[in-house]
């Protein structure tokens, strides 16, 4: 229930305290969120509490929860309450902080289990979780035998909130991009050693930027010794919770609470207490009248599998698959038209959404690209890299793979180019970049050769070999990204550190690209053209026309990154495509190379080149020549057609 300050205003500041209540004439109360329920109820049909009736001549015990406070309330002669966030087992309260900025108290207003401990002391623990998809708690205290956490003020609305209970209200990108943030909190949850069990839609947050905030901290437990009661909520908490099936709780309950709300996220409702043979089946998203991609659709039902050992064996492989479904920006389709609610657009494609680059064509027509992987093109790679004139130490990693099989007397064929420029100083730049291309070269080489020739399940991946190309570099990308994030967080010296990355794929004729960074590809067709965008600030503001190239060439700022593999735990990756012809060349190169050309230069070179190892010293050598302030790394291909045996 979500309040506005002033309803929460003229809510009286007291309990009225337990209560007894005579017969069946008067509703059985949950002890957690007062929902009324019928007598004799085992569970709160609301929250999914259980409920203990304590039968005594006639009369049925039961027990009401402190209401929350009101506007204006203090608390520790601090915190002053400005707005009630929601109201519900858990009270939410925004509050003004005498000694800081706003901030959010969540308040104990239940009975308390006896694995719980009061909040002031789970403060302690829970503190010392950093991650930004988790609600930062800084501290707890006890007043008036109520029980607080002190933290981060929470985003205005929570996906209950939002949902409006109504299918279709998010699209799947919406969807998928707020519970690849959750998955990534809990994974790092997980791995400090405790269980969430209360990922619930009204614990999960949602700003306008975008971030997704999981609270419910409150109910953490020890994931290595988790307890044997558990506070049930209706719809989202696993089997296991209620005694059933079998087993204890562990990671894969609360992957079960997140496919729950994936599911309520998209058709507003998870199946209830009122039929309990139909309470742990979940039916399929187009009884709601959806049309939902079935990838999507498979990871929420394996992941709310009543049976624990079919869903995801940890939220982390969970989050892999959810990587790579491949969706549009539409939002949902009902019968009724077109549904959406204003989160969708921010959650859209994680970021703002512009136009192609000038001079960037299209994704190939489908039938075109997958008839281009079948014209074999011979490759030839030239590779060259260099410290420079001035540094220490060469940050940059290159990557050049080419491969050819047959199977069943079917050829595959294929390439995998990667110039990678670690960032984070001496100390750590050579190892973000070497970790970037041997996590993405491990991923790419475990995917392409088994999905080409069908030995992956083919509902899990892409038909379309533009599709699968693309979805492959992603995956793959995103698996660096997590490798080198992982790497920086381990010691907090490493902050910071990254590397831009741009990676090729030639499939036949069919060059996909990967791109984050300020690494570029080039492509040599008669003329010179860039391929990828920059992800730097000189590079937005010669987009947006308030800069020249010649100018951000010369910027002191021009070094200043705001997108690379490994600096943050989530991703957006840029996906070019073309289709190549005998007789053009690609440059892949880091800017110790390319800020030293124009592209009429480049176009010289490639005329005069007479192999693609050629044209590669060439260009370095030219870097050299001219200063080299920086580490020089190009790779050139050439690509002809193949001669007839």
């Amino acid at each position: 229930m979500h309040l506005s300050a002033a309803a929460a205003d003229s809510l009286p500041s007291r309990s009225v305290g337990p209560v007894e209540s005579v017969g069946e004439e008067v509703p059985l109360v949950c002890p957690s969120c007062s929902k009324d329920n019928l007598p004799g109820s085992d569970f709160c049909e609301d929250c999914g509490a259980q409920l203990s009736p304590q039968a005594d001549s006639g009369r049925v015990a039961v027990a009401v929860r402190e209401l929350p406070l009101r506007t204006g309330h203090v608390l520790q002669s601090r915190y002053t309450i400005t707005r009630l966030q929601n109201e519900g087992r858990y009270n939410a309260y925004a509050a003004q902080d005498a000694e800081g900025p706003v901030v959010s108290l969540i308040e104990d207003v239940g009975p308390r289990s006896p694995s719980q401990s009061n909040l002031s002391s789970a403060a302690e623990t829970v503190k010392k979780l950093q991650h930004p998809a988790l609600w930062r708690a800084y501290g707890g205290f006890d007043e008036n035998g109520r029980s607080y956490l002190v933290g981060d003020v929470l985003p205005e609305n929570n996906l209950t909130a939002l949902s409006g209970k109504q299918p279709g209200r998010f699209s799947e990108r919406a969807v998928q991009a707020m519970f690849l943030q959750l998955l990534h909190g809990l994974e790092h949850l997980h791995s400090q050693g405790f269980l969430h069990r209360s990922v619930f839609p009204s614990n999960i947050w949602l700003g306008v930027d975008g971030r997704v905030i999981l609270a419910g901290l409150e109910r953490l437990c020890s994931l290595a010794n988790p307890p044997a009661d558990f506070e049930v909520l209706e719809g989202f908490s696993p089997p296991e919770a209620y005694g059933m099936v079998g087993g204890k709780i562990d990671v894969r309950s609360d992957i079960y609470s997140i496919g729950a709300c994936m599911y309520y996220a998209l058709a507003g409702t998870v199946p209830s207490l009122e039929k309990r043979e139909q309470f742990f089946s979940f039916p399929r998203l187009s009884t709601f009248n959806l049309e939902v991609d079935a990838m999507l659709e498979e990871i929420i039902l394996k992941a709310v599998s009543k049976d624990p050992k079919l869903r995801f064996p940890t939220v982390g492989v969970m989050a892999q698959m959810l990587e790579g479904v491949n969706l549009t920006d539409m939002p949902l389709r009902d019968k009724s038209g077109l549904a959406t609610t204003p989160m969708a657009s921010v959650f859209a494609s994680g970021t703002e959404a512009e136009a192609p680059a000038a001079g960037q064509s299209p994704p190939p027509p489908e039938d075109e690209a997958t008839a281009a992987t079948k014209v074999p093109l011979d490759i030839e790679v030239g590779r060259v890299t260099n410290v420079g004139m001035v540094r220490e130490v060469n940050q940059d990693s290159l990557l050049a793979l080419e491969w050819t099989a047959y199977e069943r007397s079917v050829p595959t064929q294929g390439a995998l180019l990667v110039v990678a420029d670690g960032m984070g100083g001496e100390a750590e730049g050579d190892k973000a970049s070497s970790l970037a291309i041997r996590a993405l070269a491990s991923y790419v080489l475990g995917q392409a050769l088994p999905i080409k020739v069908g030995n992956e399940t083919a509902r899990l991946h892409p038909t379309v070999a533009l599709e699968r190309l693309g979805e492959m570099l992603i995956n793959g990308l995103r698996e660096a990204n997590r490798t080198v994030n992982g790497y920086a967080q381990k010691d907090s010296t490493r902050r910071g550190m990254g590397s831009t990355v741009t990676a090729a794929v030639i499939d036949g004729s069919l060059l996909v690209i990967g791109h984050a960074g300020d690494t570029r590809a080039y492509i040599f067709r008669d003329t010179v053209e860039q391929i990828t965008e920059d992800h730097s600030l000189v590079g937005k503001l010669v987009k947006m026309g308030q800069m020249t190239r010649d100018e951000a060439l010369h910027s002191p700022q021009r070094s200043l990154i705001y997108r690379a593999v490994g600096t943050q735990e989530i991703i957006d990756i840029d996906v070019y495509h073309r289709l190549l012809k005998p007789g053009d060349w690609l440059l892949i190169c880091c800017d110790g190379v390319w800020e030293y050309f124009t592209d009429n230069e480049l176009t010289q070179i490639f005329q005069a080149g007479t192999s693609a190892q050629q044209v590669a010293n060439e260009l370095v050598n030219r870097c050299l020549a001219r200063g080299a302030d920086d580490n020089c790394t190009a790779i050139v291909v050439r690509l002809s057609a193949p001669v007839a045996v």
